[in-house]
């Protein structure tokens, strides 16, 4: 039944999803000087205790303790 298959589906999809309120993404973008748009990829990253894989230097320059570049990612998953 493609009902039941859409609920699963979705039920499945929103397992992983993090909101983040429209206040706390405004909060953060203020707070760093970002966009709300990357502001929330930034309270994810927190959220989930892992750096944000970004190569947005503003973005990394506003919020160092949350981002890593995509070298540094791989050259720590290359020590393992």
């Amino acid at each position: 039944d493609a009902s039941a298959t859409l609920a699963e589906s979705m039920h499945f999809l929103n397992a992983g999803l993090h909101q983040i309120a429209d206040s706390d993404a405004l909060d953060a973008a203020a707070h760093f000087g970002v966009t709300a748009y990357n502001a929330r990829f930034l309270l994810v990253a927190r959220a989930l205790g892992s750096p944000l894989i970004t190569e947005d230097v503003k973005l990394m320059r506003a919020a160092p303790q949350f981002t890593q570049s995509l070298v540094e990612a791989l050259a720590a998953g290359a020590g393992k």
